[in-house]
């Protein structure tokens, strides 16, 4: 990831992602990445509305997740399982064992290939040679 944010928990830091996001559809490229997918793990709540392209970066990267993933009902409350599996708590600088590295790098694969996936159209296409009429 080429950009960073930090203290994106913050006012200050939400302001930054804001300012970013105010010409950026995502965080990387032109299209939905997993980039977007750690930006949006590190937000431990929805932007607040005074935060307008965050907050619209924000459902958009989600309804991504419900489209992938399914429906996952949102409190704040309670953990939300996007992945199919029970989170309680998330240790972002502890020790990740070989299986949940692999296990993550799968669902962010899944996520990507799903958002870049070129649908068939379902034409055909024609190809029509025209040669010169031979006179004689």
């Amino acid at each position: 990831m080429a950009v960073t944010f930090f203290g994106l928990n913050s006012a200050a830091g939400l302001k930054k992602l804001d300012d970013y996001l105010l010409d950026h559809s995502y965080i990387t490229g032109s299209q939905a990445s997993k980039d977007d997918l750690t930006v949006h793990a590190a937000l431990s709540k929805p932007p607040s509305s005074e935060f307008v392209n965050v907050s619209r970066w924000y459902n958009h990267i989600a309804a991504l997740f419900s489209a992938v993933f399914g429906e996952a009902s949102v409190d704040d409350d309670e953990d939300v399982d996007i992945f199919g599996e029970e989170f309680v708590d998330v240790d972002l600088f502890g020790e990740v064992t070989k299986e949940e590295k692999k296990a993550a790098e799968e669902r962010v694969a899944a996520f990507v290939k799903a958002c870049t996936e070129k649908k068939e159209s379902g034409k055909s296409s024609v190809l029509l040679d025209v040669m010169p009429r031979d006179d004689g």
